[in-house]
């Protein structure tokens, strides 16, 4: 290849070489603004003003309709105030949501417009003292799984009073007869009240044990003395209590391991 070929050769290579640094330099400049759009939607809290006053107004007429007939009578369980806070504590709001759209009215389940549901949990959270703001509550599952139920301070705080909680810990009797869970893990906040699966025993028969101690109400009678002396998990209904050891009013109790750790 004779000089001025190479020449022209070389200065062909560098046009093209700065032609490739161009369009890569676009295509870079590009990337945030479509990434952008990918970016998942910041986790909100029930303090964050997640509805609007209007649609609260509007919620407690579908409220009044289709709910209080039993939640405000007591044959259905209370709804607002501290009893939300406990029933669904830590949980996000497409937990009540769900559970509206599947089950509730109890003689009708389903059959209201997923936009009256959304509406309730306004007026509920409204009651609660969870405050408005400037956008509605949509019924979108995936939008109100990202809107957690937490105390004001934020996550990471004791589960409330009166709420379903489980713990791990030791089964032993007291000088008095009472049955203590003793060496007690730091309560939880439990979704169901009955039994857990195997694989979520295996997860709590992990834990490391605590400092903790319970004192146990409504233990079932049958076969309680041959689980003493186990490391077990109990689930039921926290009663703080000053000065004293909280109280446990059991929904479950199962077996860990046949001996405590001390």
């Amino acid at each position: 290849m004779n000089i001025v070929k190479r020449n022209r050769f070389s200065a062909l290579l560098i046009a093209l070489a700065i032609l490739v640094a161009i369009v890569d330099g676009f295509s870079a400049a590009s990337v945030p603004a479509a990434a952008s759009q990918d970016t998942p939607k910041q986790r909100k809290t029930v303090w964050d003003g997640v509805y609007t006053k209007d649609q609260a107004t509007r919620g407690k007429g579908e409220y009044d309709d289709n709910c209080a007939g039993c939640h405000s009578t007591g044959e259905g369980p209370p709804l607002v105030g501290d009893a939300f806070m406990r029933r669904w504590f830590e949980d996000n709001l497409n937990a009540p949501f769900t559970k509206m759209r599947t089950q509730m009215p109890l003689d009708a389940p389903g059959t209201l417009p997923d936009q009256v549901y959304v509406d309730v949990i306004s007026f509920l959270l409204a009651a609660s003292g969870f405050p408005a703001g400037a956008d509605e509550l949509p019924p979108n599952p995936e939008l109100l799984a990202s809107i957690f139920v937490v105390e004001k301070e934020g996550p990471g705080g004791p589960a409330p009073n009166f709420s379903l909680v489980q713990v791990v810990g030791c089964l032993t009797q007291s000088a008095d007869k009472s049955w203590i869970l003793t060496n007690s893990t730091e309560p939880v906040r439990a979704r169901e009240s009955g039994d857990s699966n195997p694989a979520d025993l295996k997860i709590a028969e992990a834990r490391a044990l605590g400092s903790q101690a319970f004192r146990l109400l409504d233990f079932p009678v049958l076969g309680r003395e041959t689980r003493k002396g186990h490391k077990v998990q109990a689930k039921g209904y926290i009663i703080r209590q000053p000065n004293t050891d909280d109280r446990l009013n059991l929904t479950s109790l199962q077996t860990l391991a046949e001996s405590c750790p001390q």
